[in-house]
């Protein structure tokens, strides 16, 4: 029996490709809401002193081994 005939591992090998994807994604929507911020089209905050920024930005150097 091959590996992907095991019961559960085609499930865990589709989950473990979405991780470059939910990276990728995370990556992207955290630039996209700190260059919005700072355009001063929504107003004016500190885009990095949010929560939301502040955990995708942690999330991101964890799975990047940057912590």
């Amino acid at each position: 029996m091959s590996d992907s005939d095991q019961p559960g591992r085609r499930e865990h090998d589709c989950r473990i490709g979405a991780v470059n994807d939910l990276y990728g994604a995370l990556v992207g929507i955290t630039e996209l809401y700190v260059r919005l911020a700072d355009s001063g089209d929504c107003g004016f905050w500190n885009p990095e002193g949010v929560i939301e920024v502040i955990s995708a930005r942690a999330a991101l150097a964890k799975a990047g081994g940057k912590t």
